[in-house]
């Protein structure tokens, strides 16, 4: 059986056990579909849609000359660029930031180093040589001419707040992504979301009709929540929890990382109104972090859960990467990813 397919039904079937689909869900494309295409690649997300995902995940980086790149890191990835010789770039790669469209669009994205942990992580993946680092603008171009028209983005907004030399100001990244968006009429296909809560006041402040999510890990090596410097200012020891100081902070969506995601953290947020199916993803690369989650939830309702980030760390294998989160009180946008979700749990009962 395909991969991918398995990976799947073993998603729905943790998910919604012997449950009907009363509920909606968003199959998402993690970086496109990263486990068979060079992630945040224009072929990533060819794929990705090929599979039947209702929304795209992926990350910004702002150019020298303040195009929103679409990749994950501030920096070139190692792993998977090679220059106009074919050649590996040497670490550490330059920064995004530092060099224009044009000498982004030099690099060749298309397939990951042989001796690579991305290689060993993803070895289902299909090299695509000469795939270049798309432009946000690319992406939407694109998605209109498959005429995928219902079709979401999930933006993640890559500022670093520990790192400010990396990448621009929040305000440019702001200012930047919302005119695509805005050029493109998007504005009701978008949600922007970021650890750096900075961007997201902005967002709300000058687009208010675009929804943000509020990301949160705390981990033993992370802890964003903890830090002003990430939070906008705000103090944890002054709210007595997390989804208090998304609330304060004018957020309605929470993401949290799925390691400090509990019952009670979760009923905090749905008794203060954050909307509860839009709290993370709840799947990344691995379909073991899918059949961990019930667990992490202490006996909740899974379908109450909403989605958590960061899932795609967890267990000894990483899958095709392809998120599913439920969408609280509504209808799936695809008639075939319902019916195809319906066979799924038929299959499996």
């Amino acid at each position: 059986m395909h991969a991918i397919t398995l990976a799947r039904q073993l998603l729905v079937a943790t998910l919604l056990g012997a449950a009907t689909l009363a509920h909606a869900f968003d199959l998402q494309g993690h970086r496109g579909a990263r486990g068979l295409a060079p992630e945040n690649t224009l072929a990533a997300f060819d794929r990705a849609l090929a599979e039947g995902v209702n929304t795209l995940e992926l990350d910004i980086i702002l150019s020298a000359d303040g195009v929103p790149m679409i990749v994950h890191d501030p920096f070139l990835p190692p792993d998977m660029t090679r220059d106009a010789q074919g050649q590996w770039l040497p670490t550490p790669t330059p920064l995004i930031r530092t060099l224009t469209l044009a000498e982004l669009h030099t690099y060749d994205l298309g397939r990951v180093r042989p001796d690579s942990r991305t290689a060993r992580d993803f070895p289902q993946q299909k090299p695509q040589d000469g795939e270049r680092m798309p432009t946000l603008a690319q992406l939407f171009e694109r998605v209109k001419a498959l005429g995928a028209a219902d079709v979401r983005f999930n933006i993640e907004i890559k500022t670093n707040p520990d790192k400010p030399q990396d990448t621009a100001a929040p305000d440019q990244f702001v200012s930047a992504i919302l005119a695509v968006v805005r050029a493109a009429d998007m504005q009701h296909r978008v949600l922007l979301q970021s650890f750096d809560w900075r961007p997201l006041k902005l967002v709300q402040q000058q687009a208010p009709d675009i929804p943000t999510a509020y990301l949160t890990v705390e981990t033993r090596n992370a802890n964003n929540a903890a830090a002003p410097a990430w939070t906008g200012g705000l103090k944890r020891t002054d709210y007595p929890s997390i989804p208090h100081m998304v609330q304060a902070a004018g957020g309605k969506l929470w993401t949290p990382n799925f390691a400090s995601l509990n019952q009670a953290a979760l009923r905090q947020a749905q008794q203060l109104g954050l909307e509860p199916f839009d709290l993370g993803r709840l799947l990344g690369d691995d379909p073991g972090a899918a059949l961990l989650h019930p667990a992490q939830l202490a006996g909740q309702d899974p379908m109450l859960a909403g989605q958590t980030n960061d899932m795609g760390n967890v267990g000894p294998q990483r899958r095709p990467g392809l998120l599913l989160q439920p969408v609280h009180g509504a209808q799936t946008r695809s008639s075939v990813h319902r019916a195809r979700l319906a066979a799924m749990a038929e299959a499996l009962r």
